[in-house]
């Protein structure tokens, strides 16, 4: 490890690399570097902390501009927020739920491949259920032969 290296690696460390990219900026295998760290474990704990230096300087960046409102609102808004944080509430008119539709493809009773639309209004929570359905008296037959029938029926129990 030459000066030239470890002066790379010091500055690769302290742009937040990681010890592949540091090792790529110096040259050098991941071999080499952990090889080194190990004969000098004081060179390990300073990159360690080398490598904190990008958040460090990101933290003092945010906390300097505090005074302009609109960082003091972003800043507020991830640190505190329970208080701060911006929330969207999904509602229908005055609070109400909003009523949920559906389309679903349902085979007819003809048995040939045609799909029928239906389209069903979720209202359950106003207490009524007005629904517009096309063939969904249809029963549902399971295709599948009988030992696959047997076989999934003991996968889920």
């Amino acid at each position: 490890m030459t000066d030239e290296v470890l002066r790379k690696l010091d500055e690769a460390f302290a742009m937040g690399c990681t010890d592949l990219e540091a090792c790529l900026y110096a040259d050098i295998s991941k071999t080499a570097l952990y090889d080194y760290q190990q004969e000098h474990p004081e060179f390990a704990e300073r990159k360690e902390k080398l490598k904190e230096t990008p958040i460090l300087l990101a933290r003092t960046t945010v906390v300097r501009s505090l005074k302009q409102p609109q960082a003091a609102q972003w800043y507020l808004e991830r640190k505190k927020k329970n208080e701060f944080a911006q929330r969207n509430e999904f509602t229908g008119p005055d609070g109400a739920p909003i009523p949920i539709l559906a389309t679903m493809n349902v085979p007819t009773h003809n048995g040939d491949n045609q799909n029928s639309q239906a389209e069903i209004a979720d209202t359950s929570s106003s207490g009524r259920n007005v629904s517009k359905q096309d063939s969904l008296d249809t029963p549902a037959v399971d295709s599948r032969s009988p030992e696959r029938q047997e076989a999934d029926a003991n996968v889920s129990s």
